[in-house]
């Protein structure tokens, strides 16, 4: 394994969870970022890899995500389940947007192979912050790495008993059902449901974007409603008036969109952002915010395999793990003037998207696919008003 290797336990699932790595279908590069090999784990034929960040400079570790993608794209045509090892692996306030384009690239192919038949194991290891922990929760099933002061053979041991077993395990738990035991867990830990509906007078921008209709915020700026624009209905939600991302507010954009799309199939949604972070108080992680939001991303992915069009469109602020949780499946993603501020480094919210000194550069980097200056309005931005299945 060249440059700088990952930790031993994690270096040492690539060759140890597998029966027979096959000779010459492997790879160490990028500064010890990621490592993969092909092979057989309890009979069937497996793709393992390892990813840790940290150990690489900015271009390498996008590189070594683009080159996850194609693991996760070739598991996909190729029916060969993917066992994912992700372990120190953080988004730094400085962090390129080609980093979290990048990320979000990672995310999106992860959803998409899914939705495809694929098998996808995800292995959380130590120094994970709250966005890559919604990536380790984006697969059929999460095992994390054990820890403590066994030796490695007998954690390695273990977690190859444990990645058996889920290998024979059914794959998927169905979005109503998850979504039911995630409204069931908010409930167990005293989070109720905001039930204060008001007008939203707080994104004049937002409005102007369409004819008529209306829209309202639940609770601190959980935002609801329905707009025509041209003749189209269109469903509004989305975080707003700089309210944080907790678990609450991430259910209810999910419910937003089930519900849409069970009523009105028909409809394109918007989800806008103008938020001042994620939330990060005990109580949110007591509920487990990153599988919450792992939930909201894969809500926006299965809208996608609907043939509904997700719009997401940047006013502010929005913490990393947020915002790839909104935009990672969404059909096309806009950033407006109010998110050059947002978009940029925030030392008072924390996990807050970095951005860079160039707006064009966000489209580059794949980040957003649009950028608006005060020059294009306030003409109207493009809606996607549906995507492909």
């Amino acid at each position: 394994m060249g440059g700088t290797a990952p930790s031993r336990l994690c270096g040492d699932v690539v060759s140890a969870l597998l029966d027979a790595p096959l000779a010459g279908d492997r790879g160490a590069d990028f500064s010890g970022a990621l490592a993969w090999a092909h092979g057989q784990l309890s009979g069937r034929n497996c793709t393992v890899a390892v990813v840790v960040l940290e150990a690489a400079p900015a271009p390498l570790r996008v590189a070594a995500l683009e080159q996850l993608q194609r693991l996760i794209h070739s598991a996909q045509q190729e029916a060969r389940p993917l066992v994912l090892c992700v372990e120190q692996m953080r988004l730094a306030p400085d962090i390129p947007a080609s980093c979290v384009g990048a990320l979000r690239g990672v995310m999106a192919a992860a959803m998409r192979a899914q939705e495809h038949g694929a098998r996808i194991l995800m292995l959380a290891g130590a120094g994970c912050d709250l966005a890559s922990t919604v990536l380790t929760r984006l697969g059929g099933q999460r095992i994390d790495i054990p820890a403590g002061e066994d030796s490695v053979s007998c954690r390695i041991g273990r977690l190859r008993e444990t990645v058996a077993d889920c290998l024979r395990a059914e794959a998927t738990v169905p979005l109503a059902q998850r979504h039911r035991s995630l409204l069931h867990r908010l409930r167990g830990v005293g989070m109720e449901l905001p039930r204060t509906v008001r007008p939203n007078n707080a994104l004049p921008a937002l409005a102007a974007q369409f004819d008529e209709g209306f829209d309202t915020l639940v609770g601190p700026g959980i935002l609801r409603g329905v707009r025509v624009r041209e003749g189209l209905e269109v469903t509004l939600t989305g975080l707003i008036a700089g309210a944080r991302m907790d678990p609450v507010a991430a259910w209810m954009l999910a419910e937003s969109i089930v519900t849409s799309i069970k009523a009105r199939p028909e409809r394109p949604l918007v989800l806008a952002l103008d938020s001042s972070g994620d939330a990060d108080a005990t109580v949110d992680e007591s509920a487990l915010l990153s599988e919450y939001l792992a939930h909201l991303a894969q809500a926006v992915s299965w809208a996608r395999s609907q043939a509904v069009a997700i719009n997401v469109w940047a006013f502010g602020g929005a913490g990393a793990a947020s915002f790839l949780a909104c935009t990672a499946a969404a059909t096309r993603v806009v950033a407006f003037p109010e998110a050059q501020s947002g978009f940029g480094p925030q030392p008072s919210a924390r996990g807050a998207v970095a951005g860079v000194s160039s707006r064009s550069a966000w489209v580059q980097s794949g980040l957003v696919d649009e950028v608006v200056d005060e020059s294009g309005l306030p003409g109207r931005v493009a809606l996607a008003s549906r995507a492909l299945a």
